[in-house]
């Protein structure tokens, strides 16, 4: 006789099916929500700040392979799956980072070492393939230890090539003196050539990269000023120029060892001569016009040709100079020989077209 079998309650095993399925969604919901979720975000605000660190720091090294470099990294974050794939990344980031700025610090300072104020790697073929070269070997180093024994290597290149540019240049002056263009201000001075080539050579490319020498191209300028303040100002006297900016109180050499040519002053100040001699109980009067003199004299006069005038002004100084008479008001105008770019700032200042600006001369001694 068959057995008879049990009936399954269908209902039963269903009810125990949804509540292990709500069971599961919530456990899987808690996992999600406080486990799986904040570990996303998370992940993604550490690539944000990676992503963000990569672009303020390889993305502003301007060199060709921190521009390549940025781009990798930046790829690598954003396909990492962990916070620790993301921050092993920028360790190489940081490492990369200081590689690539010494890089750019010293492709800079190629650049600054290769180019002058007056004097380019565009007119100067020594500093052209000068800056190639370095410029080569810089880009060729992959460690930061290398890229920090370039230096010296680039302070002495430079500097080597800088004195023998201008060893080249002097040579092919044949003046004895040479006049030597500074900047910063900028400044003319005359010096003989072996003061010039001592120069260069005892100077580093920081410094040369500021001069230029040149012939003699001059101008005679005419500097108005007064014998109070310049009393040891002769014809033959050898000065320093010096522009006084009224606005600023500054002071600066506009050209060094400058000659004095001629000088002039008002015939108001030294026209007339006259003088007084007792002889005895009798007194005698002198009195001679300098500029009626001169005038005979051209006009053909033997008594007014006598009249021995020749240097009558630098005798006077020297007199003045001499005797220790100061506080002299007269209005005197030097004629000076100054580089001609000197001399034409000379004219502007002095004839006012630059009313901020005032010619102060100083013997050299």
């Amino acid at each position: 006789m068959a057995r008879k079998q049990k009936s399954v309650d269908v209902r039963a095993l269903l009810g125990a099916a949804v509540v292990f399925a709500l069971i599961g969604i919530a456990i899987f919901s808690a996992y999600f929500f406080l486990v799986l979720r904040p570990a996303a975000e998370e992940l993604q605000r550490a690539k944000e700040s990676a992503l963000n660190e990569i672009k303020a720091t390889l993305g502003e090294i301007n060199t060709d392979q921190a521009q390549a470099a940025a781009s990798d990294y930046t790829s690598r974050i954003m396909a990492a799956g962990s916070k620790s794939e993301v921050s092993s990344i920028m360790v190489e980031v940081t490492k990369t980072t200081q590689l690539e700025r010494e890089r750019e610090r010293l492709l800079n300072k190629i650049q600054m070492a290769t180019t002058g104020t007056y004097h380019s790697t565009a007119d100067v073929p020594l500093l052209a393939s000068l800056a190639e070269n370095l410029n080569a070997e810089i880009n060729s180093k992959s460690t930061l230890s290398e890229l920090k024994r370039m230096d010296g290597v680039i302070d002495n290149e430079a500097t080597s090539v800088w004195r023998t540019y201008f060893m080249n240049l002097l040579s092919r002056i044949e003046n004895d003196t040479v006049i030597m263009k500074h900047n910063s201000p900028t400044s003319w001075i005359y010096l003989p050539k072996d003061n010039a080539l001592e120069t260069v050579l005892a100077s580093d490319w920081q410094t040369l990269r500021e001069l230029h020498f040149e012939g003699t191209e001059e101008l005679k300028v005419p500097i108005i000023d007064t014998l109070q303040r310049s009393p040891l100002v002769l014809p033959g006297s050898t000065v320093n120029v010096y522009v006084y900016d009224l606005s600023t109180n500054d002071m600066s050499m506009l050209v060094g060892n400058a000659e004095v040519s001629e000088i002039f002053c008002s015939d108001e100040e030294l026209r007339t001569i006259n003088w007084a001699q007792t002889i005895d109980q009798t007194s005698y009067t002198y009195s001679t016009d300098i500029w009626e003199t001169i005038k005979a004299a051209a006009a053909g006069s033997s008594q007014a040709a006598s009249v021995y005038l020749q240097d009558y002004i630098t005798n006077v100084l020297k007199r003045l100079q001499q005797s220790g008479v100061g506080n002299c008001e007269i209005s005197m105008i030097y004629v000076i020989k100054v580089p001609r770019e000197a001399g034409e700032l000379i004219l502007q200042y002095e004839f006012y077209q630059a009313s901020s600006k005032d010619i102060v001369l100083a013997s050299v001694v």
